[in-house]
């Protein structure tokens, strides 16, 4: 084999390993990132009509469901809960129904609070809230974007059922007999 043979052949060998070198550098830094990301913290939320129902079988007013699901790794701690506007600024509700801020949401767990469909109609700026959020400890946002079939599902939910009013004197939610209406 003469030298100029020896030199391309160690040549391509250099050139194969140096690329092989590279791509294995890419695809570690790749992967870790991936890694990285699975295994932080994540919340799913949803929102959806629901009802709640007494012990003695009775139904509530139509609510706004919202869950917040912890799908990551690790314990999420929420400290506050709202509607998100179309400016982008916040709706922050102060007292969440059957919800104590702050609240851990431990891995594959997750926490529910409730808003009255009635509540979300009273609202004079129901048409500016484009979702829902939780906000954790750190800032980090974690929201649900409303859709129009949510909106008129919740618009147009009436009920017979009781109703759940706050007392600002005791700071505190409480079970009300529907409001009848006068037939005219």
């Amino acid at each position: 084999m003469d030298e100029t043979t020896s030199l391309v052949i160690t040549t391509v060998i250099a050139v194969y390993g140096a690329i092989i070198a590279t791509l294995s550098l890419i695809g570690s830094v790749v992967l870790g990132i991936i890694e990285l990301r699975r295994t932080r913290p994540r919340l799913k939320v949803e929102a959806r009509r629901a009802t709640l129902m007494d012990g003695l079988d009775e139904p509530s007013e139509p609510f706004i469901s919202v869950e917040a699901i912890n799908v990551g790794k690790g314990s999420v701690r929420i400290s506050s809960f709202g509607f998100y506007l179309r400016d982008k600024s916040k709706m922050h509700i102060i007292k969440p129904y059957l919800l104590d801020l702050p609240a851990d949401v431990p891995e594959q767990r997750k926490v529910t609070t409730f808003y009255a469909c009635r509540w979300y109609r009273e609202l004079k700026s129901k048409e500016d809230i484009k979702g829902v959020y939780f906000q954790d400890e750190t800032g980090k946002m974690w929201r649900k974007k409303f859709t129009k079939k949510q909106r008129s599902l919740w618009e147009e939910s009436v009920s017979d059922g009781y109703l759940i009013e706050w007392d600002p004197s005791i700071r505190t939610f409480y079970r009300a007999e529907p409001k009848i209406k006068n037939p005219e």
